[in-house]
């Protein structure tokens, strides 16, 4: 790359569209100082050569969020079949005994 090249303005919609990443993304780095740009115009540009060296981060979940649930398709372990609650134990129950309603008697 020539240094022309590398010293070239970039607006922060081409910047996320060369690294693949949303306009946010984008903006978000920017807003946190973990990619350089300069102002012009009274608009936030951002150099090639800074573009380059700068890394998106990827998808994690937000410190301290609680993850909960199991991923689809897995099947419940013995051990989390014995964790339900008495509950929902009985919120299954009746919904396995009970008729669906397409077949339960209609009192007309």
């Amino acid at each position: 790359m020539s240094e022309e090249q590398g010293n070239e303005l970039l607006t922060v919609e081409q910047a996320a569209r060369e690294k693949g990443v949303s306009e946010s993304a984008v903006y978000l780095a920017l807003t946190e100082g973990r990619l350089a740009y300069e102002l012009a115009l009274g608009r936030r540009g951002v150099r090639r050569s800074a573009l380059l060296a700068w890394e998106p981060r990827s998808y994690r979940a937000r410190e301290g969020a609680k993850v909960s649930g199991r991923p689809p398709g897995i099947p419940q372990t013995e051990e989390g079949k014995a964790n339900i609650s008495k509950g929902q134990k009985k919120r299954w129950e009746q919904s396995r005994s009970e008729p669906p309603e397409s077949q339960s008697p209609k009192n007309t």
